[in-house]
């Protein structure tokens, strides 16, 4: 993966965000990296072609990116926008759903 950081709060929570008013499912960890990797190329944060992303080539968006925006979904988590389940699969974030003050949240998102 590429180590070179591109991402400061404000993009992490941006693409947090983002990610968090498409949807979350059930989510792998591949899956939920290329997710986050393409919504951040989408924004314009890293480089890369969303269409030709896939869960083998995951070099545009380095390991300590991914984590702080993995941080940012811990965060909605704490503010009770997410309420997390059991995923044994899923190394990286448990399996979640979206809460009713997650709802709410999600429709002041620009």
């Amino acid at each position: 993966m590429n180590e070179e950081n591109k991402l400061n709060k404000e993009k992490a929570i941006n693409l947090a965000n983002i990610f968090l008013k498409r949807g979350i499912k059930n989510i792998s960890t591949p899956s939920l990296h290329k997710c986050i990797q393409v919504i951040a190329i989408e924004l314009g944060y890293i480089e890369g072609d969303p269409m030709r992303t896939n869960i083998f080539n995951l070099t545009s968006i380095s390991d300590s990116d991914f984590i702080f925006v993995i941080e940012e979904l811990w965060n909605f988590i704490l503010k009770g926008y997410l309420a997390p389940g059991i995923n044994g699969d899923n190394l990286w974030f448990p399996n979640v759903h979206l809460t009713e003050k997650g709802k709410e949240y999600i429709e002041t998102i620009e």
